[in-house]
Parts: structure tokens; sequence; C-alpha cells
């Protein structure tokens, strides 16, 4: 999970936060809770980013 959340992470430029990371999972077909994916990119220090 910690992998697939990463690659999406930089696949998006570091822009992706919790909400976005756990819909691209939902769509490749798995199961995952959007707290789930907080807690893991809190636990790894990994935040999305507000464009502007």
């Amino acid at each position: 999970m910690v992998h697939r959340i990463q690659a999406i992470h930089t696949d998006s430029g570091g822009a992706y936060g919790a909400l976005r990371i756990t819909r691209k999972i939902r769509d490749q077909g798995h199961v995952v809770n959007r707290k789930r994916v907080a807690r893991i990119m809190r636990e790894r220090e990994i935040a999305g980013t507000t464009r502007r």
C-alpha cells in the first residue's frame, strides 16, 4: 500500500492529498479507506500541496 501511495503522489508532482490518492487506488480496483491512506501519509511524512 505504501508503494502505491508514494507512486501516485510522485506521479501527481506531489500535489495529490489523501482524498485523490484514495480515489486513484479505488480506480485501480483496490478497497481502501481514506483514513488509512491519510494515516500512512502522515507516518511517512507525505503531504499534498496546493497548486496556485
